[in-house]
């Protein structure tokens, strides 16, 4: 398939610069509208005067956005200043000099060897005989990026080069927090720049924004002007902490995008909620199932513990309806001992939050034991970090298991994470206002032991007992900004028969039984002799999956092999009533 007209007016452009290049830059020919003039006039003065300038600013603020309209600026007229250019105007202007955009991570990408970079940038500087612009986005990101011939250097080392040479105009954009970074150790570099700060757009200029991007896309006017009010509506309510710039044109252009069947008001919800990782019925507040619904649903997995699902629920309605706790995300500690349906809460709760098949955020905190680890979690490049997948799934639950066993860096992360913003090593912040933060310890789990949930005095003494434990563990600071601290008791005997016959029920659906034509029932006395088998004060039900191997999978397994058994129900009993469990027996009910 050949190239387009634009695609190769775009090599063309390129190309002024030399064939060895073209791997490394791309043209910058993105229409945007002109509407900052009072930030890009006076920058496109610093460029023409011979500076190269820094747009720093925070995350969706619009660095690269104003960087793009550069060459829109009324400033480029020679002689004496000239009224701005409309907004409207279609194209950059006649005196403007061409841009090369590029970024960290294009530039490595774009070369094949170490020194194949540095000899690329050399033949391009000698190239360019005329002045021309050159966008570096996001140029924090280069600092430690590449390594050049000598050891101490780095891509910022090798802007350097470009920054100083006479034609070439460098123009970069940063956070804050980066360009800080760059100025302590890579003075030489910032020393070559003008800083100029890039604020959030106003509010009349972000929605002048989004309109004149829904009428380049030609979306009827009914239908955008609505999605545009809903989308701004959605923004505030779930990004409060963020300019609603870059959350809004997100949800606008999923929702521009897609079938005209649903309304305006429909289509910016779903984007929402596919923003946010949430299934749709907890965005919009139009389709949130009730709180016994709910609360019903996650007992259905998580058996025996209705005060701490009913806990959770409550909260989440009140996160829906925007009676939560301001500027701080739903947290958790979930204590007790181990097996009693701590983990297995939270990962049920990801399900009805995000839908069938998603999953947390889960971090075994037995495998963070080093100030290394805290790094790793903070890494938004990091495949399975917390920051890269809180950047995919700003509303996911957060799951720090065992957080006891974490090292004390990683437990000193959860200030910021509690407090709704996260650091990145990059310098950038990522919010975590929308997640649920989980966290889980055995701690006070010997308080339990010996004690029967019907013994009210005793429950209280060790409920007393865990919560010290707590304290203990994360300390008063960090147990101050956690939603609630939900004391999980230990299972009680119905608890324990129900969750056998879920072990039961799940042997019996497993596809192998299922081709066979197999079918399982396991007798009311054998359920009972499990429960006493696989249940325990030290481990909860963690034994009941190794009890109903040994006395139903493998008895099982052994006929099926020995009688090749087939189209049959079966019908598993214990050997006798006493207190252990002797053996079982397997009776073939009837022939399918």
């Amino acid at each position: 398939m050949s190239d387009s007209p634009d695609r190769i007016l775009e090599l063309a452009k390129v190309q002024r610069l030399g064939p060895e290049v073209e791997t490394l830059f791309s043209s910058g020919r993105e229409s945007l509208p002109y509407i900052r003039s009072a930030l890009v006039d006076p920058a496109v003065e610093l460029l023409r005067a011979g500076q190269n300038v820094a747009l720093v600013g925070h995350e969706g603020v619009g660095r690269r956005s104003v960087a793009l309209t550069l060459r829109r600026s009324a400033a480029w007229e020679t002689g004496d200043a000239q009224p701005t250019l409309d907004f409207c105007t279609p194209g950059p202007h006649r005196f403007s000099w061409p841009m090369y955009c590029t970024t960290p991570r294009d530039w490595l990408a774009g070369c094949f060897y170490v020194g194949n970079l540095e000899n690329r940038v050399g033949l391009m500087l000698k190239q360019a005989s005329n002045d021309c612009l050159v966008l570096v986005e996001s140029v924090h990101e280069a600092q430690g990026a590449w390594q050049g011939r000598h050891e101490a250097s780095d891509l910022v080392d090798l802007l350097v080069d470009v920054a100083r040479h006479p034609r070439v105009h460098l123009v970069v954009t940063a956070t804050p927090a980066g360009w800080a970074r760059l100025r302590d150790s890579k003075r030489h570099f910032t020393d070559c720049f003008t800083v100029v700060d890039v604020p959030a757009p106003t509010p009349a200029e972000a929605r002048l924004i989004v309109g004149l991007e829904a009428d380049h896309l030609r979306v009827p006017t009914g239908f955008g002007n609505a999605a545009i009010e809903e989308a701004f509506r959605m923004a505030a309510r779930h990004f409060p902490d963020q300019p609603s710039l870059g959350p809004v044109q997100r949800m606008l252009r999923a929702a521009f995008n897609a079938p005209r069947g649903r309304g305006p008001v429909a289509a910016v919800r779903e984007a929402a909620a596919d923003l946010l990782g949430l299934a749709r019925c907890w965005v919009g507040r139009d389709l949130v199932p009730a709180g016994d619904a709910v609360t019903g649903r996650l007992e259905q997995v998580v058996l025996g513990q209705h005060e701490a699902c009913e806990a959770v629920v409550d909260d989440l309605l009140a996160w829906v309806y925007g009676l939560g706790t301001p500027g701080r995300p739903r947290s958790y500690l979930f204590a007790g001992a181990p097996g009693i349906g701590k983990t297995s809460l939270a990962c049920e709760l990801q399900t009805v939050l995000g839908g069938p098949g998603s999953s947390p955020l889960r971090f075994d905190c037995s495998e963070l034991t080093s100030p290394v680890d805290a790094d790793r979690l903070l890494s938004s490049e990091q495949a399975g970090s917390l920051v890269a997948g809180l950047l995919q799934r700003p509303a996911a639950v957060v799951l720090l298991d065992e957080i006891d066993r974490a090292h004390p860096f990683v437990r000193g992360l959860l200030y910021e994470l509690l407090e709704g913003r996260i650091t990145t090593l990059e310098g950038t912040t990522v919010s975590s206002l929308n997640a649920t933060v989980i966290m889980t310890t055995n701690a006070g789990a010997s308080a339990w032991i010996g004690r029967s949930r019907d013994d009210d005095e005793r429950v209280a003494e060790a409920r007393a007992a865990t919560l010290h434990a707590c304290v203990d563990v994360l300390g008063d600071a960090v147990l101050s900004r956690v939603s609630r601290v939900l004391v999980f008791p230990p299972l009680g005997a119905a608890a324990g028969r129900s969750i056998v016959e879920l072990e039961v029920g799940r042997l019996a659906a497993r596809p192998d039984l299922q081709e066979r034509g197999i079918g399982v029932q396991a007798t009311p006395r054998l359920i009972d002799a499990l429960a006493r088998t696989g249940l325990s004060d030290r481990t909860g039900a963690r034994g009941v999956q190794k009890a109903v191997h040994l006395a139903l999978a493998v008895p099982l397994a052994r006929m099926i092999n020995e009688q090749d058994v087939v189209r049959s129900h079966l019908v598993v009993d214990a050997v006798s009533d006493g207190e252990d469990l002797d053996g079982v027996r397997v009776e073939v009910a009837r022939w399918n």
